[in-house]
């Protein structure tokens, strides 16, 4: 799930859920309220969070086990 990608990504970048909030403007209840589902981000989060933590892509395009879905 998103939540998950997101958290995944942000801990491997090195980043504290308040470093996010602070790059994005936005507090750091938000970013936790993203990683564990209870809201999604709005699309231009989600494009700065792509920006922000590079290997979230990867999770996003991969399984839960972060291996590349086959394209159809």
């Amino acid at each position: 799930m998103l939540g998950e990608a997101i958290k995944k990504a942000r801990l491997e970048a090195g980043l504290t859920k308040a470093e996010i909030a602070r790059r994005l403007g936005v507090d750091w209840t938000t970013v936790w309220s993203w990683e564990v589902n209870r809201r999604v981000p709005l699309t231009k989060h989600l494009l700065a969070l792509m920006r922000i933590l590079p290997t979230l892509k990867d999770h996003l395009d991969g399984d839960e086990n972060g291996a590349k879905r086959k394209k159809r």
